[in-house]
């Protein structure tokens, strides 16, 4: 999918947890403003500093054409995209590697599950939260079989499908982010830990499949003991019905960085989350 940057950089007040100067400091060196439509939070909401994070101004609030008709696109042939917290697979490939089991039968299956989520074998019957709950089902098995690395790596994956169950438990019922990834000087990123102290751009299309309303776009980051450890909600207004809104934000991925979920919010939920963290 097409994304474009549509706006300019803007001095923004951030709402972040336990904020203190001096952190604030270091985290302006990077250049990085942010603007009024961003609300930024960190792990350190809970006792520490805060990572920085930017955006550039909205987009207009036209409908995008070019995302309406990959929407439609992928409406007619019934794919969905696989959310990055789901894509383990490359964690799937290290646990064949190390696992002194042979559990071939099962990553494979894990692999079919996260392909026809991803659409290439899509069942229309099939919902994606059952989709979610198959691959829990085959990795609680396969771990009776695996010890040490393997069976560690096999953890994480089901506390990533356990993330990914409750931030969908936020997620808007008419709003999703579509196409949402991160970027770093015009490439796609496929991991965050490839870009852990750089700065990089999510880019998602809000698409709004309701009534009026004002929604948000949160992108939060784990570390590797599956920890938030940044979390930055992209707010957007006035999303028409079948709006299509390109949103561009810019991000300072932290250190701790192991992967990343995007989330499409509204505006409801987004305002009891900051008066949550104030």
């Amino acid at each position: 999918m097409s994304h474009r940057y549509t706006g300019d950089d803007d001095d923004e007040e951030s709402e972040a947890f336990d904020q203190d100067a001096s952190r604030r400091s270091d985290d302006r060196r990077s250049g990085e403003d942010v603007d009024s439509d961003t609300t930024v939070t960190s792990r350190e909401a809970s006792g520490a500093g805060t990572d920085a994070a930017s955006s550039p101004d909205p987009a207009d609030g036209s409908t995008a054409d070019e995302a309406a008709a990959e929407k439609t696109d992928a409406d007619e042939s019934g794919a969905h995209e696989l959310p990055p917290i789901l894509d383990v697979r490359d964690a799937l490939d290290r646990i064949e590697r190390e696992s002194d089991a042979d559990v071939s039968d099962q990553l494979d299956r894990v692999r079919s599950l996260l392909d026809e989520y991803e659409g290439r074998e899509a069942d229309a019957s099939t919902s994606q939260a059952s989709l979610v709950d198959d691959v829990d089902g085959v990795v609680v098995s396969m771990r009776e079989r695996l010890s040490g690395d393997a069976d560690r790596l096999a953890e994480g994956i089901e506390n990533r499908l356990q993330i990914y169950r409750d931030s969908r438990s936020d997620a808007s019922e008419t709003l999703y982010a579509s196409g949402a990834g991160l970027s770093d000087n015009g490439g796609d990123v496929e991991s965050a830990k490839a870009v852990r102290g750089e700065a990089v751009t999510l880019e998602a299309t809000l698409v709004n499949q309701g009534e009026p309303r004002d929604g948000a776009v949160r992108l939060t980051f784990y570390d590797e003991s599956n920890a938030p450890v940044l979390r930055v909600e992209r707010r957007e207004t006035d999303l028409r019905p079948d709006d299509n809104r390109q949103v561009s934000q810019r991000v300072f991925v932290p250190e701790e960085a192991e992967y990343f979920d995007v989330t499409a919010l509204d505006a409801a939920e987004t305002a009891a989350s900051a008066s949550t963290n104030a």
